[in-house]
């Protein structure tokens, strides 16, 4: 199971096709500007690398793609993702 993270917000880049929404990109250009940072994250990173690559074609200059995914963030157990400790 996924989630969103802290203030992030989900985003619809492309429909359950694989489409490109056509107005996304020039939506979230004029709510967010081209120099906001933004990092993204799906489940494998192949949907974000192609945003990343699209957004900074469009002139995003701070586009950060979460390599592998959260798949990929998950196998790895980073630090900040280890089950609490229970008990004394």
């Amino acid at each position: 199971m996924t989630g969103v993270m802290g203030d992030s917000r989900k985003l619809t880049y492309v429909d359950k096709s694989g489409r490109l929404h056509p107005e996304f990109l020039p939506g979230f250009t004029a709510e967010e500007g081209k120099d906001t940072p933004v990092v993204l994250i799906c489940r494998t990173g192949s949907r974000t690398e192609s945003w990343t690559r699209t957004g900074e074609k469009m002139g995003c200059t701070r586009v950060y793609n979460v390599r592998r995914g959260i798949s990929g963030w998950i196998a790895e157990k980073p630090p900040g993702r280890q089950k609490p400790k229970t008990g004394n």
